[in-house]
């Protein structure tokens, strides 16, 4: 799945008529180099006994679960420290494995996908593709599109901070995100009775970028992969959907939640992510491919970077 949206959005990369060939060139070499964590760290091996034992050689197991949680955060605070001083290792993941959640690490130009994510709802082998890929597919889509957001382009293909944009590409750029800034700065959240507060399009700018990369890259890569082993099963009881409309159904789930209106505005002034409903909504009018499998009266999408 992964290989597939990479290579979905470095042929997305292709189409950018807002970018020029360098820039192009560029951005998928980065892609190409970007490198995958998917479910589990190879540093140490979790399947090796003797590399996990060697790992936590340095703790000493004491009857008390307070000693022994003290110990463990030494240890892993003695790693930390220790890296510092030479080289890191890529087999590493940036967070707990047990975490639902997914990262794109700038400095390593390098994705993870937990294996908290790697399960039902999201993520289930026994789905159809279509719904696999609306659901951690456009997680992945979006985690890769965070290498090329307002903040990771500043990145190159190794993750040093440098300036590989020629003017003209980054102007084009910088103007083309300004769409989100205001498509999101007049989407509203019901704080309470009667009362609505607009989402920060610029603090969320990033996540917007890559939630709006995300599921038309993994789109894109589905029906490729469609194409290549065929079409996938439907699902009973939802035969009157077709599979697009179930794709994009699936990434309207995914952020399916109710918030309490006092935490929500806690949300929208700390949080660098846009309320669930925005996530939900908006990255959906700015795909094209969603306007045509509901036949929507636009077409075209309202904003579009990569």
């Amino acid at each position: 799945m992964v290989d597939y949206i990479k290579e979905a959005f470095s042929d997305r990369i292709k189409t950018r008529e807002w970018a020029t060939e360098k820039v192009k060139k560029a951005a998928r070499e980065k892609i190409e180099a970007m490198q995958k964590m998917i479910g589990l760290p190879t540093d140490p091996n979790p399947m090796d006994p003797i590399a996990i034992e060697k790992y936590y050689s340095d703790i000493e197991i004491k009857p008390s679960l307070v000693l022994n949680a003290l110990a463990f955060a030494k240890s892993r605070i003695a790693k930390q420290w220790k890296s510092l001083a030479g080289p890191y290792s890529r087999g590493q993941l940036i967070m707990s494995t047990l975490k639902t959640n997914a990262y794109y690490a700038q400095t390593r130009n390098e994705i993870g996908l937990l294996a908290g994510y790697l399960q039902a709802p999201l993520f289930d082998p026994g789905y159809p593709d279509y719904i696999n890929y609306g659901g951690a597919g456009s997680i992945v889509g979006h985690e890769i599109t965070h290498g090329f957001d307002s903040q990771g382009y500043m990145y190159d293909k190794t993750g040093n901070k440098t300036s590989w944009w020629d003017k003209e590409s980054e102007e084009a750029f910088v103007s083309q995100a300004k769409c989100f800034i205001e498509q999101y700065s007049n989407f509203t959240i019901e704080i309470t009775d009667g009362t609505a507060l607009p989402v920060n399009g610029s603090l969320t700018l990033p996540e917007n970028i890559a939630d709006a990369g995300g599921v038309v890259s993994s789109f894109a890569a589905w029906k490729k992969k469609d194409k290549d082993r065929g079409m996938s099963k439907n699902l009973p009881g939802l035969e009157k959907f077709s599979h697009e409309q179930l794709f994009f159904l699936k990434w309207g789930q995914t952020w399916c939640s109710r918030i309490q209106p006092k935490y929500s505005l806690q949300l929208l002034t700390t949080d660098v992510h846009a309320p669930s409903a925005a996530r939900a909504l908006l990255p959906l009018k700015n795909s094209a491919e969603f306007n045509k499998a509901f036949s929507c009266p636009k077409k075209s999408p309202v904003c579009e970077l990569w």
